[in-house]
């Protein structure tokens, strides 16, 4: 019988910053304002995207920023304009390590 482990990296750095990507998509699902699908429906596309994604593109603000790009361009109920595109890009962009820097003291500084 071959014994098998399973190992959790518990980084501190990602239970602590992970709230930035959790606030990056209720801003991104607020601006995506669906019609149809509820929110947690277009969250279930966006996990379905970041699922596909993850072992082409990995982890990351950079990766993410693109996961709700193509999770826009899935959804969107409207013409997609660049200025549109932009603002989806910096919902990802917001949760970039440069952000992760921020102490416990400073965080009220390191939101925007």
């Amino acid at each position: 019988m071959i014994t098998q482990h399973l190992i959790f990296d518990a980084d501190d750095t990602l239970w602590e910053n992970n709230v930035y990507f959790e606030r990056a998509v209720d801003d991104f699902l607020a601006f995506l304002d669906h019609a149809t699908l509820s929110r947690e429906q277009a969250r279930a596309v966006l996990d379905e995207i970041e699922r596909a994604n993850a072992g082409i593109h990995g982890y990351g603000a950079a990766a993410f920023a693109r996961n709700l790009r193509q999770c826009y361009e899935r959804l969107a109920e409207r013409d997609i304009s660049d200025d549109d595109l932009a603002r989806v890009m910096g919902f990802g962009e917001r949760s970039s390590p440069s952000r992760w820097r921020c102490s416990m003291e400073s965080r009220r500084r390191c939101r925007r």
